[in-house]
Formats: C-alpha cells, structure tokens, sequence
C-alpha cells in the first residue's frame, strides 16, 4: 500500500489485478491475530481508497474494492477509524 500511495497517478487497468489479489489475501488472513498490525494498515488503505476514488471503473476493480472494504470493516478495532469510512461511502 505504501508503494501505491506515494505513486503521483495510478491508471485502474494496472491496480485492478493488485486490489483483487489483496482482497484474496485479506479474505484468507486470520483477521483477529496481531491486531497491533492493523492499527499501521487501516490508514494506508484509508490513503489508497481516497486516492483512487476519481479513477474507479464501473466494470474495472470495483469487485476487489468491495471485497477489500469488507474485510476491512470486519477487522477488530476499526470502530476507531470512523473517518476510514468515508471513502466507503462514496464507493458503494
């Protein structure tokens, strides 16, 4: 995510495959084990997803955005990043 997030442009063909393969991974990855983790991550999603808002593709990523907002929301303490919820809202 750091990568992504200091790139100046992002082009949705070129992200899409990299937000599906992190949903998959999300979607296996025991999301109770090292909750300390999460804390460091949920902010560079929160980033990522400000960031590609303007390019978003109908057809192109939107699934693996959906599927990485999800296990994002079900992560333990994401209670605290209300803000990290904005950019959810306006993808959905």
């Amino acid at each position: 995510m750091k990568a992504l997030n200091a790139r100046k442009s992002l082009i949705m063909d070129s992200v899409a495959p990299i937000i599906d393969n992190v949903a998959s991974y999300l979607e296996c990855l025991p999301l109770e084990a090292a909750s300390v983790t999460w804390t460091s991550v949920i902010p560079l999603f929160e980033a990522f997803l400000r960031k590609i808002l303007p390019i978003i593709q109908t057809e192109n990523g939107v699934e693996g955005i959906l599927r990485t907002m999800s296990c994002l929301l079900r992560l333990p303490g994401i209670s605290g990043y209300k803000a990290s919820l904005a950019p959810n809202k306006v993808v959905v």
